[in-house]
């Protein structure tokens, strides 16, 4: 299953991509390897158009906690999102990462 996660985490479909990354978040955990390989694509997920894929990103960057202390401008910018939920996500992901 990895290798196949990590074939779509490198697809140009970003969708898919943030789904790899969540899964592969979700199989391997927060660890600083998983940090380095999922956060470029856990990031560009802030900027998804779908609301639900915008949140699903700030949920996972939540569970790197203080790991995805790089990605602290971008919840902070989604922190302002014109989405209820996607906003409630990234403001709990900043107080994880420990903005």
């Amino acid at each position: 299953a990895d290798k196949a996660l990590v074939a779509i985490l490198r697809e140009s479909n970003d969708s898919l991509s943030l789904l790899s990354a969540w899964s592969l978040l979700q199989i391997h955990g927060a660890n600083q390897r998983s940090a380095e390989i999922l956060l470029p694509e856990l990031v560009m997920g802030l900027t998804l158009p779908l609301p639900q894929s915008r949140q699903l990103a700030a949920e996972a960057l939540e569970q790197l906690g203080p790991l995805a202390k790089s990605a602290t401008k971008n919840l902070q910018q989604a922190s302002n999102d014109s989405n209820e939920q996607v906003r409630a996500a990234a403001t709990k992901a900043l107080t994880s990462v420990g903005k």
